[in-house]
């Protein structure tokens, strides 16, 4: 499977989650790229940008989004050809000053963690999603960069993939 992780605003595809997941990924054999949006902090923009780089792939993906990187996966997932799951982290969904604030809730196998003390994206939201996409759902410590959750996030993800296959 080929694995596009996205970050979240005022991060980048070197961020300690976004390596550390790509690591994870090509570990299990798995093919990566981590987008790099750092010159836009318009999620609109990076979503344009997601959907042309997923829409011709061909092989089975997987997206990774982390904070506006999880808004961008989530609404990218309809124009991938063969999406196998989708794995979010703290992902900013019902954003008031988002443009979109419907989801598509038939996606695939898709995952969901959130720290119960994220005070940027409330775990709330990820609460909605998860019962309207019949997602599963890990809230635990943390806030909203997760940093000290790092472990605990790649053996979530490392358990994702493994459940996904081949």
């Amino acid at each position: 499977m080929h694995v596009i992780l996205s970050h979240g605003r005022g991060s980048s595809a070197n961020a300690k989650k976004i390596v550390y997941l790509a690591r994870t990924a090509e570990a299990l054999g798995h093919t990566t790229h981590r987008v790099n949006d750092i010159d836009t902090q318009d999620p609109d923009e990076r979503l344009k940008r997601l959907i042309a780089t997923v829409k011709d792939i061909g092989e089975p993906l997987v997206l990774v989004g982390s904070s506006m990187g999880g808004y961008t996966s989530v609404l990218a997932a309809e124009h991938c050809q063969d999406l196998r799951g989708l794995f979010l982290i703290a992902p900013a969904l019902y954003v008031p000053q988002y443009q979109q604030r419907t989801y598509p809730t038939d996606l695939p196998h898709t995952e969901i963690v959130h720290g119960w003390d994220d005070d940027v994206i409330l775990y709330e939201h990820s609460v909605r999603y998860a019962r309207e996409a019949d997602a599963t759902l890990h809230l635990i410590a943390g806030d909203h960069v997760l940093h000290q959750a790092t472990a605990q996030i790649t053996g979530l993800f490392d358990a994702f993939l493994r459940k996904l296959g081949d």
